[in-house]
């Protein structure tokens, strides 16, 4: 391990231009890896990059062999406060921004790799915990921290969100005949009825209708219709969530890697499907529909229609995303999990600042009163580290 990691270098990236940069080799990295998802694109972690509010900034740490770049952490750092006390938390670089999955991008020497990532981060005094989530079970980040390596430390792990999948089959015939029967007849009934009461049914893309534009505005039209009509906001209530989803679109779309989705009925959208398409996978997004075709199972048998497609397309996989609602084991009992990671700073700071976070969600325990009491703590002993050092800032076995 030693000659390996003698010939590997790290760097750290802090500005737009040198995430610019890194365009090129990004995707091309990324396609060598077990981690190949859309959301690890460096199209999709742009949005974000662009995004970054006043208090997040860039930590995007890279290693390198000879000039070839063979793993990137994207990351962030992210400014909390636990009452009157400001501390820095290491986090995904595209977390909470319309993103399910994600991870750490390595090639090749995977352990020492992620042991260099580490050991870097450890010699950072600023940070409090490193925390990884949404990270998927079939992640090479997650696979490295099960393996319980005596090379790396001691992560907390937590299973987070369900995140069903249909293995996309040969045919027609054999994706319904893997449907309950119940649900299969709701289908071809609801289809018939659709047909027989408004006109001609079809499945058409974005391109169909139009600009990207136009069509992904009929996109959050629908979505909002849906939710409006349940007494919620919807996912589009903000626009700049708009504005995102917009961007992301454009990226995609130049690629081909964009599946947004429509049934029409004579040519008017009555459900829509905002997807990716990468790597033979569809990610769904998100969804919508006209509530006055509810009756009829809009949102059903657009799913159905994007089957058809992705099996005509020789897509292998339609990811529903994390979530486990019960719509979606209508449709498929296959499953993965993704978990979240932490990894707390071994300071005695880090481990009061986790504390009070800990104590602040469970509000039922006198909340006020602990949570003053724990800043207070956490302050004093903040305060008196930088005085007399007693503050250790390595990492369990690094």
């Amino acid at each position: 391990m030693i000659s390996i990691l003698s010939a590997l270098q790290i760097h750290e990236i802090n500005t737009f231009k040198g995430f610019f940069d890194l365009k090129e080799q990004w995707n091309n990295l990324l396609e060598k890896t077990n981690d190949n998802l859309a959301t690890l694109t460096w199209e999709h972690i742009y949005v974000s990059v662009k995004n970054l509010g006043a208090e997040k900034s860039l930590r995007i740490i890279t290693i390198t062999r000879g000039d070839k770049i063979i793993a990137i952490a994207p990351l962030r750092t992210a400014r909390y406060k636990l009452g009157f006390l400001k501390y820095k938390v290491i986090e995904p670089l595209d977390y909470e921004n319309a993103t399910d999955y994600t991870g750490f991008i390595i090639s090749e020497h995977k352990l020492e790799c992620l042991r260099m990532f580490l050991t870097y981060l450890s010699r950072q005094k600023d940070w409090v915990y490193l925390n990884i989530n949404d990270t998927p079970e079939t992640s090479t980040l997650f696979q490295l921290i099960k393996s319980d390596s005596d090379f790396l430390p001691k992560f907390f792990i937590e299973k987070g969100d369900l995140c069903p999948y249909i293995a996309v089959p040969n045919s027609m015939e054999e994706f319904l005949n893997n449907l309950r029967l119940h649900h299969k007849k709701e289908l071809g009934r609801c289809f018939r009825r659709l047909e027989r009461d408004y006109g001609k049914v079809e499945l058409k893309e974005y391109h169909e209708l139009g600009t990207l534009e136009h069509a992904i505005n009929l996109f959050f039209s629908l979505h909002q219709k849906r939710w409006e009509s349940q007494g919620g906001k919807g996912a589009f209530n903000s626009q700049k969530i708009r504005e995102i989803f917009l961007e992301r679109a454009k990226l995609f779309a130049q690629n081909n890697w964009l599946g947004l989705y429509f049934l029409t009925v004579n040519d008017k959208p009555v459900a829509g499907n905002y997807a990716l398409k990468y790597n033979k996978k569809v990610h769904s997004c998100s969804s919508g529909f006209d509530t006055d075709y509810y009756p009829y199972s809009v949102s059903n048998l657009l799913l159905t229609k994007i089957m058809e497609q992705c099996i005509q397309e020789g897509f292998t996989e339609y990811d529903f995303m994390k979530g486990s609602e019960s719509y979606k084991f209508k449709w498929t009992s296959r499953y993965r999990s993704n978990f979240r990671i932490k990894l707390i700073n071994k300071k005695y700071t880090s481990h009061l600042i986790t504390l009070g976070e800990r104590l602040k969600k469970q509000r039922w325990i006198w909340p006020n009163l602990l949570l003053s009491y724990c800043s207070l703590i956490v302050s004093i002993f903040l305060t008196a580290s930088q005085f007399l050092a007693f503050d250790t800032i390595f990492l369990t076995g690094l």
